[in-house]
């Protein structure tokens, strides 16, 4: 019982921690409960950062995403444009080598007349 009094004289009053923090002595609200809250509010500060952090890491990704399919795209159709190119070159080389195969046909036939 003296232990209530005493309670309730201190209800208002400010008291300094170790810590040097400040804290009230409302009925019904004990120091933890307050350095309970002051962390809550502290680590959903954390969290609200970390949350922002982790949006924001998304949206790059998305971005780096986006940017990789670009890429793909891009190697993709310079790849085909190098196939094409192949293509023709060979197809190029094939009548070279049919026109030389020609020329020299005829080359021998006019040398056995």
């Amino acid at each position: 019982m003296n232990f209530e009094k005493n309670r309730s004289r201190n209800d208002d009053s400010s008291n300094n921690t170790q810590d040097g923090t400040t804290h009230s002595r409302r009925p019904n609200y004990s120091y933890i409960e307050e350095r309970n809250d002051a962390r809550t509010g502290s680590l959903n500060n954390k969290v609200t950062k970390l949350k922002e952090l982790a949006i924001q890491i998304g949206d790059e990704t998305r971005a780096q995403n986006k940017y990789l399919k670009e890429l793909h795209d891009d190697f993709n159709q310079t790849e085909s444009f190098v196939e094409s190119a192949r293509k023709r070159v060979l197809l190029l080389a094939k009548s070279v080598k049919k026109f030389n195969l020609y020329n020299k046909s005829v080359l021998f036939k006019i040398q056995d007349h």
